[in-house]
């Protein structure tokens, strides 16, 4: 088996474009704002999903919610929904559905499940 190279050296995952029964409207695959954390950082966040169950709706409506409230304006979020696109939950390794990825600003984090709960999302991102 072949070792992908490391993060930091691997081409952007391009999200799904055409949804299907199972994913979502078109207009949830890839949402765009503009925040920055305390610290004035822009946030990069991709969101790993399996179709429309209810803990990915789940995810999307708590990290949703807490980003527009917290960090209007500062952040970016690209929801990929893995029946869409199975090739880039693959390419960046996981496992486990939903998951999110804070790829900038640096450390990258991972944090798996519904995100309900706020503490330990807002400690992720970074927001105090």
């Amino acid at each position: 088996m072949s070792q992908l190279p490391p993060p930091s050296q691997q081409a952007p995952v391009e999200p799904a474009v055409e949804p299907s029964a199972r994913g979502f409207a078109a207009n949830t695959n890839v949402a765009n704002a503009t925040v920055t954390t305390a610290e004035g950082d822009f946030l990069h966040l991709r969101l790993y999903v399996s179709g429309n169950t209810s803990r990915s709706t789940r995810a999307i409506k708590n990290l949703r919610s807490l980003c527009d409230s917290e960090l209007p304006g500062a952040y970016s979020l690209e929801v990929i929904d893995i029946y869409q696109n199975p090739s880039a939950a693959r390419d960046a390794q996981i496992i486990a559905v939903p998951t999110l990825m804070k790829l900038k600003p640096l450390p990258v984090r991972l944090l798996i499940g519904d995100l309900s709960d706020i503490a330990t999302l807002r400690s992720a991102l970074g927001i105090d």
